[in-house]
């Protein structure tokens, strides 16, 4: 693995490289990950592509961003600087989760020549949990993030009250206690919160432009993926053109070899 930092404005990205083939693939993590969980694809496909897997902000050793700072327009410099720092055009895109749900609102603006897209498990698509907490406006996701950070015992109080009386389930109270327990992690917690606003998921939208783009978008999803709502995406993944759908008997975690193994494939058609 080699780390580099690319400065770019008033930032620092992170981003580790793994294998050494000729073509580019610019990976993107979930939330609470950083780009080192993209080593688990050097095996698979470092012989046919260089894997630059980034820090996004929040995460890993990004932790130059204010809470609420990070825009598509962000992303999509970063995308045109590692392209330039490789002095080629074409490059493949994989996001996982958070990661996916960035590159979903940046499609329109992609620079360079992009061969394809990943989207594994990309979190908005129809998450479970989201609900009213997805719908905030920005000011009061700020007072929430405030109130987390000076009153988190409280939070995780009424949490349980919540759980208690059945308007909470045991996977979101487990999951705010640990993103509450240390000032990274809540940090991490504000900072990506607050950016979901600027990084929009609509469904409909996207199905268009799967199907209208020649830039095959492939999308991989677990069918025992527990965060997922499927009623929700059932006639909408009818849609979704067929040679690019993957449905895997598989979790939430698809940063695997079964998925490796897919773009491999894909790749040599």
């Amino acid at each position: 693995m080699e780390q580099r930092f690319l400065h770019i404005g008033a930032h620092k990205w992170p981003v580790h490289y793994f294998g050494e083939g000729p073509r580019l693939l610019i990976a993107l993590h979930g939330f609470g990950e950083d780009g080192r969980i993209y080593e688990h694809w050097q095996k698979a496909l470092g012989k046919v592509f260089t894997i630059a897997a980034v820090d996004l902000p929040y995460h890993g050793l990004a932790e130059s961003w204010e809470p609420g700072a990070f825009r598509p327009e962000h992303l999509v410099d970063l995308i045109r600087h590692l392209l330039e720092d490789r002095d080629q055009l074409e490059y493949t895109l994989a996001g996982h989760s958070f990661g996916g749900r960035v590159l979903i609102a940046c499609l329109d603006q992609l620079p360079g020549n992009p061969k394809a897209i990943w989207l594994l498990a990309p979190d908005g698509l129809a998450t479970r949990r989201i609900g009213i907490w997805g719908r905030l406006p920005l000011w009061m996701r700020q007072w929430i993030g405030r109130s987390f950070e000076n009153h988190k015992e409280n939070w995780i109080r009424v949490a349980k009250k919540l759980h208690q009386i059945g308007w909470l389930d045991a996977f979101s109270v487990r999951y705010m206690r640990h993103h509450l327990s240390d000032a990274f992690r809540r940090k991490r917690l504000l900072g990506s919160w607050m950016a979901m606003p600027y990084f929009p998921v609509d469904r409909n939208k996207l199905l268009e432009f799967a199907i209208k783009s020649p830039l095959p978008i492939h999308l991989v999803l677990g069918k025992k993926d527990p965060l997922i709502d499927w009623p929700q995406l059932a006639d909408w993944l009818k849609k979704w053109p067929a040679s690019n759908l993957h449905e895997l008997d598989a979790g939430h975690d698809l940063i695997n070899d079964r998925v490796a193994g897919r773009i491999v494939i894909v790749d040599s058609q």
